[in-house]
């Protein structure tokens, strides 16, 4: 998700979380409810100006720096003051520019100032703008499937059906796919550890499956510079493009097993699975990988030492950048095989929550600026 997408759904987030706290009983009165109501909105606007206390120096610190990479992750902290000149949306807008320009060869900033949009307004509707440094991150990145998506996505946007087809084919001929979420993500985990009030004046120690608050903070605000691929399935889907020419689904079934293959983490691989059942098709391979995922979940799972277990994790994700990676050292550690055995079946139980998982992963990476676009090329009768 673009940070502008996932600052909006953080603050719903926070916001319904402050709220659930509130009993309202039934026999509650209409005003005991409103003065409910307006507690938990005043807890949540002290909680954000707890974190946006913690922030600032931060921000400050790093807008000072002399390193374009520190640019770059001042301009992604949140929360800010929005009224002050120099942490509004145009000094952090201003701030990524500035990284991007000064740094031409820095994947990683190019890449945030491809995915961030900061560019573009302010507020959970501002209008998403195609990236500036497009070309750049096409020069840095032409191998990567994904960094083949704005393109895709202004041939959308323009209607142009052969602008489509050839974005398709340069994903299908690409040779990986990295969102570079992972790299982000352990950026931020060394800021958070070199400032630790940031992380516990949001978290609480709060984890996600399990991981120190630091990863896991990392890992869901880093989520800001994976750009959604539900447009692919999108332009991919057969039944509602009848008039597209075969050669389009058999692109985008390529790109799907590609995913499927050589994503760079559980989610993107998913993702491939996900396009390849949106067109119908039976892969043997995309199975495996499927098998293999579900698999390196199970066994991590089976880890009599949860602390041994989540400090291998770190330590493998943050050496590699590879959630898939991190996993299978897991698994090595346990003594367990790399792949799955022959006779091995996942758990009936374990099968219907990882079935769920990968259905929450699809339906998360649904962008709604990408499905509201009228489909079709401007100069065709058909939509493309």
């Amino acid at each position: 998700m673009f940070t502008r997408i996932a600052v909006c759904l953080s603050l719903a987030l926070l916001a319904q979380a402050s709220l659930a706290a509130v009993p309202s009983p039934p026999e509650a009165s209409a005003a005991e409810t409103a003065h409910a109501e307006q507690e938990a909105k005043a807890a949540y606007q002290r909680h954000l100006a707890s974190m946006r206390e913690a922030v600032l120096p931060v921000y400050l610190k790093l807008r000072e720096s002399s390193a374009p990479r520190d640019w770059m992750l001042a301009s992604q902290l949140w929360p800010l003051d929005e009224n002050d000149p120099l942490s509004s949306h145009a000094a952090r807008a201003e701030l990524l520019r500035n990284a991007v320009a000064a740094a031409p060869d820095d994947v990683i900033v190019q890449w945030v100032g491809m995915t961030a949009r900061t560019s573009g307004g302010s507020g959970c509707s501002a209008p998403a703008q195609l990236p500036a440094n497009m070309d750049n991150v096409l020069r840095l990145e032409g191998d990567n499937g994904i960094a083949w998506l704005p393109v895709l996505r202004q041939a959308y946007q323009d209607k142009d059906a052969l602008g489509v087809d050839s974005a398709l084919s340069r994903m299908a001929a690409a040779t990986r796919f990295d969102d570079h979420a992972n790299e982000h993500a352990q950026l931020l985990v060394t800021l958070y550890e070199q400032n630790p009030q940031m992380v516990a004046s949001r978290s609480d120690g709060e984890t996600v499956g399990g991981l120190d608050a630091n990863v896991s903070m990392a890992m869901m605000m880093a989520h800001s510079t994976a750009p959604s691929l539900y447009l692919l399935e999108t332009v991919c889907d057969r039944a509602q493009k009848p008039a597209v020419e075969p050669r389009r689904f058999s692109i985008c079934a390529d790109i799907g097993r590609q995913l499927s293959a050589h994503g760079k983490s559980f989610g993107l691989r998913e993702q491939g699975r996900s396009l390849l059942r949106k067109l119908g098709e039976v892969d043997p391979n995309a199975d495996e990988s499927r098998r293999e995922m579900a698999y390196l979940a199970w066994a991590m799972g089976r880890s009599p030492d949860q602390t041994q277990l989540n400090a291998i994790v770190r330590d493998e994700w943050l050496r590699t950048g590879d959630e898939v990676q991190a996993a299978r050292a897991v698994v090595r550690a346990l003594g367990l095989p790399l792949t799955p055995p022959a006779m091995w079946q996942m758990p009936a139980e374990f099968a219907e929550a990882f079935d769920a998982a990968e259905s929450d992963q699809t339906l998360e990476d649904t962008d709604d600026d990408e499905t509201n676009e009228d489909d079709g090329p401007a100069t065709e009768s058909e939509p493309d």
